[in-house]
Formats: C-alpha cells, structure tokens, sequence
C-alpha cells in the first residue's frame, strides 16, 4: 500500500478523464467509474465531492489547464439540476443541496425531517408559480 497520502488514485484519474470525455457530467462520470448500478442521487452527490477534493481540482488543472471549481459554477449546474433534472428526487436533491450551501437550513444532516421538508415546500411553491402558473395562463390563451 501506498503511504503517500497526497497521491491520487487510479480510479480518481479516470474519473476526471471520464469527467471531461462526457462533457463535464459528473453524475455519468462517478457512475462509468464506479458502478452504472448506482442511484443517480448518489452518483450525483458522489460525484461533486469527488470533483471538489484538491487533488480531482489540481489533476485536472495540471492535466487539462481547467480551472478550480468555484461556488458559482456548482450553484448553477445544481441549479439547472433542480429545473431539469430527470426525476423529482433529483431536483428535490439539488433544491437541497443549494439550500444548504446558502445556509437556510439550520441542521446539515441529511436526514434532517425538517430539512427535507422545507426543500419540499420550496420546491414545491417554486413549482407551482413558475411552471403550474404559465402552464395555466398558456391554457387560458390558447382558449381565448
């Protein structure tokens, strides 16, 4: 075994490589990698831990001249995440996730009941004004 604590291991390195081969999609690289059998909510959370680790950022910054990560670019990918994410896990994940970031909920457990169920009700509000609401007034156009 290695006891260079700061070297990065095989299946870091493909993950990066499998990171930018499928156009920066993380969630598909974690899973090529580690197992397509995995829970895309776990995948998906895996993977961003993966991609936040120093030695992910500098292999990629010293193998492909990309940048660091910053807080901007994951708010917005989890951002899109939570607006077209495939299923409704997905998006209540990500809602949660950026809601942790911007510290709106006081306990950061994952299994806080009170948590979850305030992403619920914020997803659940953000659904209904956005996408219920323009979905009713095109209904009401197409009527009149």
């Amino acid at each position: 075994m290695n006891n260079d604590k700061n070297k990065i291991i095989d299946k870091h390195i493909v993950f990066a490589e499998k990171y930018l081969h499928n156009k920066r999609n993380a969630t598909l690289a974690y899973k090529s990698v580690y197992g397509y059998d995995l829970n895309d909510n776990t995948a998906a959370v895996n993977a961003s831990k993966l991609l936040r680790t120093t030695k992910i950022q500098q292999y990629l910054k010293e193998r492909f001249g990309i940048f660091e990560l910053d807080s901007n670019y994951v708010l917005k990918n989890l951002k899109e995440l939570a607006e077209n994410g495939k299923s409704e896990n997905i998006k209540l994940q990500a809602l949660v996730t950026i809601g942790k970031s911007i510290g709106m909920f006081k306990d950061d457990s994952n299994n806080n009941p009170e948590s979850l169920q305030e992403a619920r009700s914020s997803y659940i509000n953000y659904y209904v004004k956005n996408i219920m609401f323009n979905q009713y007034n095109q209904q009401k156009k197409a009527l009149e």
